[in-house]
This record gives structure tokens, C-alpha cells and sequence, in this order.
């Protein structure tokens, strides 16, 4: 299955991993779509606070 995300691989690859595998569960499982929705979530304000010298990355996640 393509993602709907893949231009953000070669910038973003952990956040491209996270939308990826949210993607694979959307039809058969909930739950972990949810969990990895969030972790996208948490993971791109982190990003963007980062990028706009707001906050640090912790160990690149």
C-alpha cells in the first residue's frame, strides 16, 4: 500500500514510519490506529517546536 505521506520519507523518516503504520491498521484495528495516530501527533509538534527553536528533541524522538 502506498502512503498518502511518502514525499515526507527522505525528510521526515521516523515520522514517515509512524503515518505508515497508523495507515496499515485504519480498516481491521482501532485501537492502534489511535496509538499511532497520537505518537505521530506528539512526534510532529515536537518536530515544528524544534525546527522553530522552541524545544529539543530528546535523542532524535
Amino acid at each position: 500500500m502506498r502512503s498518502n505521506l511518502t514525499f515526507s520519507q527522505s525528510d521526515f523518516p521516523i515520522l514517515f514510519t509512524l503515518v505508515r503504520n497508523a495507515e496499515r491498521y485504519f480498516a481491521d484495528d482501532s485501537n492502534t490506529l489511535l496509538m499511532k495516530t497520537r505518537q505521530f501527533a506528539e512526534l510532529t509538534a515536537k518536530t515544528v517546536a524544534a525546527n522553530y527553536g522552541l524545544a529539543e528533541l530528546e535523542n532524535g524522538s
